[in-house]
C-alpha cells in the first residue's frame, strides 16, 4: 500500500521571526548610515562655497603683453593692454597672492595680496602709477538690482584722468541742466553703484566739478537687472584720449 506524506506549511510566525530579529539588530546601524548621508547631502548643497571669483584686466598703458598670476601659478597668459577684462577665474577662498609681468620675463610688475572671502567676486586691475606699476583689486558687489534697473560702477584707473563726475542720462539729456550720480571718483578708486534704469543709457564723465566731458560712452545697453563695472583707461601709448572697457559682473 503506498503511503503519502502530507507536507504541512510551518505558521507563518516560525519563518518570519529570525528575519524581524535580524532587522531590528540591524536598525540603529542603518540610522546612523542614512543620518551620516543625510549630513553629507546638505554639507555639498547648502553652505557657502570655500571658492571665489576674480577678472583681470591690464590697464598700465606702453606696457607690452602680460601674464596674470596667482600664488605664483599663471591664470591669464599674454593679456594685452585694455583688450578685454579676463574670463572668470575660480580660486580658493583665503590668503591670495596676486602678480602682473611682462610675458616671458622673469620679474614681477606688480604685486599685490588679498584675502578672499568665500563665495566672493573681484576685479583686479594692472595700473601704473607716475613711477611704478600697481595692481588694484576692487570687490563686485553680490547685489542684484531690481527688475527694470541695473547698477553701473566706475573705475577710475587712467591718472590723466584726474578726479572725474560720472552722469547717466539718455542718450540727449543736457548736461547743464543735469546733477551727477557720483562726484569727485579718484584714480584707483572706484564709484559706487549707481542704480539706473535698464535699457540704453548715455554715460558721461566730466573732469570733477565742471561740465567738461572727458570719456561720453554713447550709448550703453544695459539689461535688466544687470550689474556693469566700466574700467577708466589711458589712450595705448598713454595720455587721452580716453578708452573704457566693461566688465559684465551679471547680465
Amino acid at each position: 500500500m503506498r503511503v503519502v506524506h502530507t507536507l504541512r506549511p510551518a505558521p507563518l510566525g516560525q519563518h518570519r521571526q529570525p528575519r524581524r530579529l535580524q532587522l531590528l539588530r540591524a536598525l540603529p546601524h542603518l540610522l546612523s548610515v542614512a543620518a551620516l548621508s543625510l549630513a553629507a547631502a546638505c554639507d555639498d548643497s547648502d553652505g557657502p562655497e570655500s571658492v571665489a571669483r576674480i577678472r583681470f584686466l591690464h590697464g598700465s598703458p606702453g606696457r607690452a603683453a602680460v601674464d596674470f598670476r596667482a600664488d605664483g601659478t599663471t591664470r591669464g597668459a599674454a593679456q594685452t593692454y585694455g583688450a578685454n577684462w579676463s574670463t572668470s577665474i575660480v580660486l580658493d577662498a583665503g590668503a591670495r597672492t596676486f602678480t602682473a609681468r611682462l610675458t616671458g620675463a622673469a620679474a614681477d610688475l606688480a604685486t599685490t595680496a588679498k584675502t578672499l572671502t568665500n563665495s566672493g567676486a573681484y576685479s583686479l586691475v594692472l595700473a601704473k602709477r607716475p613711477t611704478t606699476d600697481t595692481l588694484v583689486v576692487f570687490a563686485d558687489t553680490s547685489a542684484t538690482p531690481a527688475t527694470d534697473k541695473a547698477y553701473v560702477r566706475i573705475l577710475n584707473v587712467a591718472p590723466v584722468a584726474g578726479n572725474v563726475d560720472v552722469y547717466v542720462t539718455a542718450a540727449n539729456a543736457d548736461l547743464a541742466t543735469t546733477v551727477p550720480q557720483v562726484t569727485a571718483v579718484e584714480f584707483l578708486k572706484p564709484s559706487r553703484y549707481v542704480e539706473v534704469a535698464s535699457g540704453a543709457q548715455r554715460i558721461r564723465l566730466t573732469t570733477a566739478g565742471t561740465k567738461t566731458v572727458v570719456l561720453d560712452l554713447n550709448t550703453i545697453n544695459l539689461p535688466s537687472r544687470s550689474v556693469r563695472s566700466i574700467a577708466v583707461l589711458e589712450a595705448n601709448a598713454g595720455g587721452a584720449p580716453l578708452q573704457a572697457v566693461t566688465a559684465l559682473e551679471k547680465n
